[in-house]
């Protein structure tokens, strides 16, 4: 059984060999129009009831579009394409990568941020808000209604400290963005675009495919082979995008892959466990969060065993015994007690 699993990923995401790295800024632009055609991603009001919510979409662990959870925040002219080089201290320091970047730099001031952004270079901000310039922009915005019952609120070691609160914010160039991966622990996320437009790749999850029963590796998904005669060594985003979609029929199938085109305004719900990647096609500020949701309360749970250590015992008994109910904790195999 585990070489079959084992079988079907590696046939499933098997390196790309192929000229599309050597495509560049045009082609993408073709390739937006040819794709905007496949969203298919259902639109609902933010103002959808938490009940209709949970029932329609978190329960059934279903992607899906809000529009207008923007509505009321400051953010809405504080991150303006006019405003956004004041609303932080030019001293500041964020995670970001600018063009010469191999890797993210969590030190980064925010002048050379504005530099870039002044020359036209490549540049993505990615970073928590927990920092004080980062509680100030945390200011700016309010967490969809939607959004706000997390299984994660009330502890205090879980998730480990270098995640934070686990809410992000992104300011990035056009033609930034981060290559495929699976949010941690197992948490589902929103995603807001204040400002601008991403484009979203959604990748078929292990539960798509009949016998595969553990997560796929997300470097596996990365995996580009290029001509080097007209493409750099060091491939971005932008040749990911059009390398992969190149080969998207072969590789994954016809309609496997879900894409979704995020506008100004458009919120983003994604459960936990689906694999995506995401294109910013023109200047774009969002702000994103993951938070664990109580229609995955399984999942929640291994990976708290899986990540189980002496600093995080207490979470655990927390929600063993406060947030899981009765029934929840006899489909566990726990000896643990509750006083």
């Amino acid at each position: 059984m585990v070489y079959f699993v084992v079988l079907v990923i590696a046939l499933l995401f098997q390196t790309v060999n192929s000229n599309a790295c050597c495509r560049r800024k045009d082609d993408i632009l073709h390739l937006q129009r040819d794709y905007e055609m496949f969203d298919k991603v259902e639109r609902i009001p933010c103002d959808i009831s938490h009940q209709d919510f949970q029932e329609r979409f978190e329960s059934k662990r279903k992607p899906v579009v809000l529009v207008g959870c923007d509505h009321g925040w400051k953010a809405r002219d504080l991150w303006s394409a006019h405003n956004i080089a004041s609303t932080v201290h030019n001293t500041s320091i964020w995670r970001a990568l600018l063009l010469e970047d191999s890797d993210w730099n969590g030190k980064t001031p925010w002048n050379m941020i504005l530099d870039a952004r002044d020359k036209h270079e490549l540049f993505y901000v990615f970073d928590n808000l927990d920092s004080p310039h980062g509680q100030k922009v945390a200011n700016h915005y309010e967490t969809p209604h939607m959004f706000k019952r997390d299984m994660f609120q009330n502890l205090t070691s879980f998730p480990p400290p270098d995640y934070g609160s686990m809410r992000w914010w992104a300011f990035g160039s056009p033609y930034s963005g981060t290559f495929p991966h699976s949010d941690p622990f197992q948490t589902d996320a929103w995603n807001t675009v204040v400002r601008g437009m991403k484009w979203w790749i959604l990748f078929p999850s292990p539960a798509d495919h009949e016998g595969i029963s553990q997560s796929v590796d997300d470097s596996n998904l990365m995996e580009l082979e290029c001509n080097q005669e007209c493409s750099s060594a060091d491939h971005s985003i932008l040749d990911y995008y059009t390398t992969i979609l190149s080969n998207s029929k072969e590789r994954y199938g016809i309609g496997k892959l879900k894409h979704i085109f995020i506008k100004s305004g458009e919120t983003l719900y994604i459960p936990a466990g689906i694999p995506h990647s995401v294109l910013n096609l023109v200047e774009t500020v969002a702000i994103t969060a993951n938070y664990a949701s109580f229609h995955n309360w399984k999942s929640i749970w291994e990976t708290m065993i899986e990540f189980s250590d002496d600093s995080n015992e207490h979470d655990r008994k927390n929600v063993y015994c406060n947030i899981l109910d009765s029934s929840q904790r006899n489909l566990l195999n726990e000896t643990m007690k509750c006083n």
